[in-house]
């Protein structure tokens, strides 16, 4: 039993130190490789090879064009706009000038919106049909429409319409106390009859209707004509009889 473990022992004493040799030798092998490369001058190779891109193209609106036309909810998806202007709105008719008055509270015109509608006296500032009437100047009107000037002369707005006569009829008879007054002839304007006083300029007084021939001084259903000097030429009116 004795011999057996000299022998194992033995064994393993020559087992390691075959394995100290093997390890010594590759060792030495190793630094002689290592020694070898150290030793060798470096010598410079071929320098790599870099690649550059080419710089990216100017980016412009056009060339994005194609694909905002292909989105559905792009603002520029139809690029042809087609722009509708609106035509003019059309300025109507001006109205009719009959004559002017100026009873001292300032002047006045007589207007008709159109030939044979009714006419009436204006103040600058009223309204007649479209129009507002702005300011009665020496030379025309002027008016405003749709928010612009509109100046006119009387030359322009004056009626000029031949007026048709009419069979001549009496005024209505006088009181018994008073003597006869002249009769006054009837003129026609269109289809509406017209003698003595036209529409209410105040209290006691009417206004001139156009056309009418009745002489200065004619009494006519109780008013009496007058013609009148002014600054802007004669104002026609009829007063009342007291």
């Amino acid at each position: 039993m004795t011999r057996r473990l000299m022998a194992l022992n033995l064994l393993l004493v020559v087992l390691i130190a075959a394995a100290f040799w093997r390890m010594r030798v590759i060792w030495l092998e190793q630094e002689r490789t290592s020694a070898q490369f150290f030793a060798r001058p470096a010598t410079a190779g071929d320098p790599p090879v870099v690649l550059i891109p080419e710089p990216p193209k100017q980016v412009m609106a056009m060339s994005y064009l194609e694909v905002a036309q292909q989105l559905m909810f792009s603002r520029d998806r139809n690029p042809t706009v087609i722009v509708e202007v609106e035509a003019p709105k059309p300025m109507p008719a001006l109205p009719l000038y009959y004559g002017m008055i100026n009873l001292g509270d300032g002047p006045k015109v007589v207007l008709a919106g159109s030939r044979g509608a009714g006419q009436r006296s204006y103040r600058a500032g009223q309204q007649i049909g479209d129009f507002k009437l702005l300011a009665i100047e020496p030379t025309g009107l002027v008016f405003e429409w749709d928010g612009k000037r509109v100046p006119a002369s009387y030359a322009q707005l004056k009626d000029t319409e031949p007026v048709s006569q009419a069979p001549v009829r009496a005024a209505p008879g006088p009181a018994a106390s008073q003597p006869a007054k002249p009769a006054v002839a009837a003129t026609s304007i269109g289809s509406q009859q017209v003698s003595g006083p036209g529409g209410s300029a105040g209290a006691d007084r009417r206004m001139c209707q156009a056309g009418d021939t009745s002489p200065e001084g004619a009494v006519v259903n109780g008013f009496r004509k007058v013609l009148a000097a002014t600054p802007f030429g004669k104002s026609c009116y009829w007063e009342k009889v007291r």
